[in-house]
């Protein structure tokens, strides 16, 4: 329900850009899956190549390790 709160929380996300942090566990994939079917661009923030890995098979279309570079450049 948090991600779907949240999704919802911003109004219409079509077209729009959303970051989703953490988006490797199980609340960051749906939230993940959500913005998507609802016809944003995600930026997915994960902390290892393993984790990148699961939040592109989720449906991001861009994933930062924050650990080996900045998130805000790339938002």
């Amino acid at each position: 329900m948090t991600a779907y709160h949240a999704i919802a929380w911003c109004g219409d996300v079509r077209n729009r850009t959303v970051l989703v942090p953490g988006a490797a566990g199980s609340v960051g994939q749906y939230a993940v899956q959500l913005a998507k079917r609802n016809g944003a661009r995600v930026i997915a923030s994960v902390s290892s190549e393993a984790k990148a890995a699961r939040a592109r098979v989720a449906g991001a279309d861009e994933v930062v390790n924050y650990r080996s570079e900045k998130v805000g450049p790339r938002v």
